[in-house]
């Protein structure tokens, strides 16, 4: 019996390109939301709950700032599901929290989130690639082929898998050109040890614009307190506007805005005795808490965070995923003649954020809290000195594009 050994990859990359001109994005072509059936939105609730959980293990696993793309993660695991059979199928779907409703409902809310996602705001970028590599001479299923490339747009090739540096160039710069050269390396001749059959990766590229941009001239070098206690000098960035703002017991919480405001970025703020951790546990239990417009005094560092070749495995079945949908599991319906199988799971994000916007990307290639009320008059102070966490969502369905932490170093 062949095993398969197989990469899922993942990238996703985010870029804020600086600016100091006009302070306002163009938001005069309003955007039309992603309209979802009811079993649609509940797959993507039940995917930022899928989200949220994995967070709390990234955020335990990794020691360092880290920057994560759930969105690439679900689109490549919803490839690899197309091949599966029965049993690890329903496995998959069970963890991402797809339901029982079958394939063909999977895939057209692919279809529909993906074509949703394009186009929305002229003024911001997204891209999301994909590839199916199979090895020469064991080529994908057509009903495989057919359905990744035509769902997922993933480009689909054989290629001799006996000359790995070829491979690894190919993927390299697939990835390079779909991420804007954000993420240039995702494998290495030395990630392809033993037999390989096939290599699945998603691609996702954004770059957008503050709807408020921070004026450069306002930015000035301030301190930034560590997890550690010590703090290091910040080009801290800082405006005054009406924005969305709320709290929990464990955070505080505001709203920033792209382009039109088809995208948009909450930023979490931990209070000075809680952690990353304690925010991650509140969405977790809660999910998220929506806010209201309130005057507010906002200050954000400019950063850059990289995550590289992170491994996802057992972060995955960590979350309820058995270790044999790695290894061992059964794809029949993937490549012809495979059915024993050992799946790694890696992804790279990066994500810069400035004065103007905020540009990401990623690449994967396979204690309830009482609700604090955030004060209704006065000025909401949030001034983010210590570490926080991001997320950016699509703004109808509130689907979470990226997420990552920043402050730890």
């Amino acid at each position: 019996m062949k095993r398969i050994l197989t990469f899922i990859i993942a990238f996703a990359g985010i870029i804020l390109p600086q600016s100091c001109q006009k302070s306002n994005a163009d938001t005069n072509t309003e955007f039309q939301p992603i309209v979802l059936t009811k079993t649609q939105q509940e797959y993507v609730d039940n995917g930022n709950q899928f989200a949220y959980n994995w967070l709390r293990v990234v955020n335990k696993d990794q020691k360092e700032d880290w920057c994560v793309s759930p969105l690439s993660l679900q689109f490549v695991l919803s490839m690899l599901a197309n091949g599966a059979n029965e049993e690890t199928l329903s496995e998959i779907c069970s963890v991402l929290g797809y339901g029982e409703e079958g394939l063909a409902e999977l895939n057209e809310f692919a279809r529909t989130i993906l074509s949703g996602l394009k186009g929305i705001d002229p003024s911001t970028i997204f891209q999301s690639s994909a590839i199916a590599l199979a090895d020469q001479g064991v080529p994908f299923v057509s009903e495989f082929k057919e359905t990744v490339s035509g769902t997922y747009g993933a480009s689909t090739h054989e290629m001799d898998f006996s000359n790995k540096q070829a491979v690894v160039d190919w993927v390299n710069n697939w990835a390079s050109n779909n991420t804007n050269g954000m993420i240039k390396k995702i494998l290495e001749v030395n990630d392809l040890t033993g037999k390989i059959y096939s290599i699945l990766g998603n691609a996702l590229y954004f770059k957008g614009k503050w709807t408020s941009r921070f004026k450069t001239s306002d930015t000035e070098q301030t301190k930034f307190y560590l997890e550690n206690g010590a703090y290091k000098n910040v080009p801290m960035m800082k405006q005054k506007g009406s924005f969305q703002c709320t709290q929990t017991e464990a955070y505080k919480q505001v709203t920033l805005w792209y382009g039109n405001g088809a995208f948009f970025m909450d930023i979490l703020l931990p209070f000075e005795n809680k952690t990353i951790d304690d925010a991650i546990d509140y969405l977790v239990i809660n999910g998220r808490r929506y806010g209201d417009p309130r005057d507010a005094d906002i200050w954000l560092p400019r950063f850059e965070v990289s995550t590289e070749k992170m491994e996802v495995n057992k972060q995955l079945t960590s979350l309820g995923l058995s270790e044999a949908v790695f290894d061992g599991g059964n794809y029949p319906g993937m490549q012809k003649g495979l059915f024993s199988s050992f799946i790694r799971t890696v992804q790279s994000a990066k994500i810069n954020v400035d004065e103007s916007g905020s540009v990401a990307a990623a690449v994967t290639v396979n204690t309830n809290y009482a609700v604090a009320p955030a004060p209704t008059s006065g000025v909401f102070e949030f001034h983010a000195d210590h570490p926080f966490l991001y997320i950016i969502r699509e703004s109808s369905t509130k689907a979470i594009l990226f997420a990552g932490k920043y402050g730890t170093n």
